[in-house]
């Protein structure tokens, strides 16, 4: 009842052991503790141990109540120091490694004292050991992780020492007392510390100061530490005017504080839109492509604003451009960008490229953006069903806009007859499905129109017929089909589009010989583990879509290398 008591009036940590010890009863107090597993008692427990001699006891009692400290000084009393490192290595306690650093300062290991003073947070400590045995070595390196008083404090120490002017100039100005470290280096000629105040000067830095070291760097021709001192400072119009003339390296920040202020007068600002045009193109020949568009922007020039952006590869900032600039010619320039992209990486371009087209009114080019979808669903899917949605899209963009002119009827015409042609094979393959006799028939057929390869791929239609035979062991017309197909495609493709295993039979029963692999890396690849069907041939789609490249629709572009399983080509959004 009494235990009760003291746990509900929040005294038990005291009172119950009280009680205990009154009563001389250890072993109830040590099952009271177990049950509790309250860290406080485990530490109790832990020093009276260890006052009994009991060490081991007590280490354990330590570690139960997470007394990183206490195991510490344990070990270290015990001369196990290895284990004590351990600890603070483990655990990285404050307390733990501030006791390692004072035993090891007992020891006269001042070096490794400085370390645990370090990882201790104890900075004082540790500059007091390194100025004690002047190790300044370490006192330069410790004092900067300390507070400003404990740099002022070492930069001191260091203006008293012979020949370290330079960390004494360099911890003033880190400390903040940037217009002492000037004043310190050109009275001791420390220019190369000079130079390191120059990297990171603020606004709240003395400006004669600063003027003094521009003027310095300036006699060096060190022109871009005087830019970004002049920036730092300003005075952006010469900071500008010199990093135009001598082609100083760029980065966002500096092309920002080399920009003047926006006018608020028509007057002022065709002189504004010159400035930023000139650091455009500064930053666009030293590559900085996103801080370039941005001062495009400030000049007013939206494509070569759109144009530095596709240089710097942002998609979204590209996209979000083009999504808002209103400009006919800034919608072709992103659209034109977003069908080089993988398109599984970014699903949302897609959509983009043909609403850009649409708002440009670029009708053939979105025809031919469809056309190019038709290809990829077949070289990359054999999805016929959707090559013909996007081309009977194409054919419809078209025909219902843009000036009629012999080029678009051309183009028609092969749009009309591509979804002819996949039209017939789809119809052909699905009787296949149903009916093979006549399917077969119906797909041998097709071989007789020499124009049935403008829209099928070769391998497709050949592939069926050859499979076909070739099950029914009729090798002699499946061998054939094989003579004629290579006639449109290399041998060493041939299991892409019929099964290896059916192939080599082929081959046994009509004496041929397979035609070696390509190298490894590059050559076809059969996944026995998926579907008999299912192919690896990056060098064969790489081939396909080089010949794309350079004969689709009579022009040369260049397209993403896959397309999102679940696209639809249904219209495009205005």
């Amino acid at each position: 009842f009494s235990v009760n008591s003291y746990e509900k009036s929040g005294t038990q940590v005291t009172e119950v052991r009280r009680m205990f010890l009154e009563r001389k009863d250890i072993a109830g107090y040590k099952a009271y503790t177990a049950k509790q597993n309250d860290p406080k008692l485990f530490r109790w427990w832990g020093r009276y141990f260890e006052s009994r001699g009991k060490i081991e006891d007590a280490l354990g009692c330590y570690r139960k109540a997470d007394d990183n400290l206490s195991l510490c000084r344990l070990l270290c009393e015990q001369d196990q120091p290895t284990k004590a490192i351990e600890l603070c290595s483990d655990t990285g306690n404050k307390a733990a490694c501030y006791h390692m650093a004072r035993y090891f300062e007992k020891k006269g290991d001042y070096k490794q004292a400085i370390s645990y003073f370090q990882q201790a947070s104890a900075i004082s400590n540790a500059m007091r050991l390194c100025r004690d045995h002047h190790l300044d070595e370490y006192m330069a390196n410790i004092a900067v992780q300390g507070t400003s008083d404990d740099m002022l404090e070492a930069a001191r120490y260091f203006q008293t020492l012979p020949m370290q002017e330079d960390r004494a100039i360099l911890l003033y100005h880190k400390a903040g007392l940037t217009s002492k470290a000037i004043d310190l280096a050109f009275k001791h000629e420390r220019y190369s510390a000079l130079a390191q105040i120059a990297d990171s000067v603020g606004k709240n830095v003395d400006p004669t100061q600063v003027t003094r070291m521009a003027d310095y760097f300036m006699q060096l021709k060190q022109f871009d530490k005087a830019v970004d001192l002049l920036a730092a400072i300003d005075r952006v119009d010469e900071a500008a005017d010199l990093a135009i003339r001598n082609e100083i390296p760029l980065t966002e920040e500096l092309l920002e504080r080399l920009s003047p202020a926006k006018p608020t007068n028509e007057e002022d600002m065709p002189k504004y839109q010159a400035i930023c045009e000139k650091l455009g193109d500064l930053a666009v020949s030293q590559g900085a492509y996103a801080g370039a568009a941005k001062k495009y922007l400030d000049a007013g020039n939206k494509i070569k604003s759109m144009r530095a952006l596709i240089h710097s590869g942002d998609v979204e900032r590209i996209t979000m451009f083009a999504t808002v600039a209103r400009n006919r010619e800034v919608y072709l320039l992103a659209a034109d960008y977003l069908k080089t992209l993988d398109w599984k990486k970014y699903p949302d371009a897609l959509q983009n490229i043909m609403n850009f087209y649409k708002k440009a009114r670029a009708y053939d080019k979105l025809a031919l953006f469809y056309d190019m979808c038709a290809q990829i669903e077949i070289e990359e899917y054999r999805d016929y069903n959707k090559a013909l949605e996007a081309l009977m899209e194409a054919y419809k963009i078209l025909r219902d806009n843009g000036e009629n002119t012999f080029t678009k009827d051309e183009t028609l015409q092969e749009l009309e007859l591509k979804c002819r042609n996949i039209k017939r094979f789809i119809d052909a393959k699905d009787r296949y499905l149903n009916d093979p006799e006549t399917g077969s028939r119906e797909l041998a057929s097709l071989l007789t129109d020499q124009k049935i390869f403008i829209g099928v791929h070769p391998g497709d239609l050949y592939g069926i017929l050859i499979d076909h035979f070739g099950r029914q062991e009729k090798y002699k017309q499946a061998g054939m089909l094989l003579d004629e197909l290579q006639e449109h495609i290399p041998e060493r493709y041939f299991s892409h589009y019929i099964n290896p295993n059916l192939l080599s039979a082929i081959y046994a029963a009509t004496g041929r010989k397979m035609a070696p692999p390509d190298q490894p890396s590059q050559s076809m690849t059969y996944n026995n583990d998926e579907n008999e069907d299912k192919l690896v041939i990056d060098d064969y789609q790489n081939d396909r879509r080089q010949q794309q490249r350079q004969g689709h629709l009579g022009k040369s572009h260049t397209y993403a290398e896959e397309i999102d399983d679940n696209i639809d080509y249904g219209s495009v959004d205005d």
